[in-house]
């Protein structure tokens, strides 16, 4: 590369190849720390994270304070003052129990009512003018049916658990399938670095064949349709090796503006492009511990139980509620604050749809979601392992291709040194000669185009089998 870097610099005067490179891991480095969508992927998870605080928060105490003040105008009696005025200052605080699924609440009231003396033929004031009264209230409601020990309570937070756990692998996938498409990119880049390179080379040695011919004219060797032979081969070779560079040239460019680096310009990636890549086995591969499957099995614990609740709807709500409180009464603020009475209230509190048929409806498409979802389930795993299987054969028929194309080579590298002797000689044409050479550069392109196809279908392997990120050493 660095011999080809010097050649290139002194027939183009532009310096295309460059002994800084690029490694795998600088590359990945940047992809994983500036751009976009790994950010994205990471806010993904910590937005489940925090949805799934925020669904744990049910079971927070909640405060509620109400000030009210009202003015009444009874209908005039015997027995009714002229006007009632209140003001009344409420607390309350409650929380649902998760352990039990009911709802605990405690609340304080104070109350002033002020109304107009009421008398009696001359008598003094029956009522009193000013009154204070105040409360202190336990309530506790316990479903006895939907809902009983917190079953409904805790439907939304286990979502909400699950959630994380299969955003995480989403992002993960999501991640995998990023390194996989960039680093496909990256293969296509040092395929271009190779393809220019060797058409560069094919250049040179139509330049030497061009050199040769244009000699052995001089000294009445070969005739003057040889050297046009030559020449032909020559812009050929050249046009070829212009056309590489400026599709190279095009790709650094874009690499460089997405980097925001534009030393890139004057770098090659440094792939091993033509190496083999070990890789499991279908048979040593779990098709049901794989990323894909793991987040879709997450579902069916939520799918059940939506099922199960559906189906306790139709027996109805039945609640028991009780409640106890603490009551103070009196004309003087401060002797209202002593308890000296008490209520106590106990239901049972019972609710259903007499026609049922919401409730039957949603059973019916709860059962009907988790049949498809069985369905789906069992589907995307065949599809899977058809698919680990499939790609896996492509791998393993693509070694043998290479082999054969590597073979190819030699062969018609061989045949271009014994067809360059021969022209030497005298004993063959310029045309077999640049044929032969070509057959060589052909089956070098074949070669080179082969081996990306090849790290490409590997990397799609490592992605499809949960592999590319740890290979990597890639985390999210």
């Amino acid at each position: 590369m660095i011999r080809f870097s010097i050649i290139a610099v002194l027939v183009t005067c532009f310096p295309i190849f460059s002994m800084d490179k690029l490694s795998v891991s600088d590359y990945l480095d940047y992809l994983i720390n500036d751009h976009a969508i790994p950010k994205q992927l990471q806010t993904d998870v910590r937005h489940a994270q925090s949805s799934f605080i925020q669904s744990s928060s049910v079971a927070d105490w909640t405060i509620q304070s109400s000030l009210s003040s009202n003015h009444t105008e009874p209908y005039q009696s015997s027995f009714a003052p002229e006007y009632i005025d209140s003001l009344q200052a409420q607390l309350s605080i409650a929380r649902p129990l998760l352990s039990t699924g009911g709802y605990l609440s405690f609340d304080i009231r104070q109350q002033r009512f002020k109304q107009a003396p009421l008398s009696f033929g001359g008598m003094p004031s029956v009522n009193q003018p000013t009154y204070f009264q105040n409360a202190i209230a336990i309530t506790y409601k316990q479903p006895l049916l939907v809902g009983f020990l917190g079953d409904v309570l805790n439907h939304p937070i286990n979502i909400a658990s699950r959630n994380v756990q299969a955003t995480k692998f989403k992002s993960e996938d999501g991640l995998e399938a990023f390194v996989q498409s960039k680093l496909s990119e990256y293969v296509d880049w040092t395929l271009l670095h190779e393809l220019t390179e060797l058409s560069f080379s094919r250049l040179q040695l139509a330049r030497e064949s061009y050199d040769q011919t244009k000699e052995r004219v001089r000294v009445n060797l070969a005739e003057n349709i040889d050297l046009l032979r030559a020449e032909a081969a020559l812009e050929r070779a050249h046009q070829l090796w212009m056309t590489q560079k400026a599709t190279l040239k095009s790709f650094q460019f874009k690499v460089s503006v997405q980097f925001e680096n534009p030393s890139i310009l004057h770098q090659s990636p440094s792939f091993q492009l033509y190496d083999m890549v070990d890789i499991k086995k279908p048979d040593h591969i779990l098709i049901s511990k794989l990323r894909r499957i793991t987040s879709m099995n997450l579902n069916e614990p939520t799918l059940k139980e939506n099922l199960r609740l559906s189906k306790a709807k139709r027996n109805g709500e039945l609640d028991l509620v009780g409640s106890y409180e603490f009551l103070g009464g009196s004309s003087a603020f401060y002797s209202a604050q002593r308890h000296l009475n008490n209520n106590a209230t106990i239901a049972l509190q019972y609710r259903r749809a007499l026609s049922d048929t919401q409730a039957i409806e949603q059973v019916k498409k709860d059962n009907d979601t988790f049949k498809q979802f069985k369905h789906q389930q069992t589907q995307i795993q065949k599809d899977i392992k058809a698919e680990v299987l499939s790609l896996y054969t492509l791998i393993e028929e693509y070694r043998s291709i290479l082999n054969i194309t590597l073979n190819q080579i030699l062969i018609f590298k061989k045949k271009a040194d014994a067809e360059t002797a021969l022209y030497k000689q005298g004993r063959s044409s310029i045309d077999m000669v640049i044929q032969a050479q070509d057959d060589v550069l052909n089956s070098k392109l074949n070669y080179a185009n082969l081996s990306a196809n090849y790290q490409k279908y590997v990397l799609a392997y490592q992605d499809l089998t949960d592999a590319l990120l740890q290979a990597y050493e890639i985390t999210l």
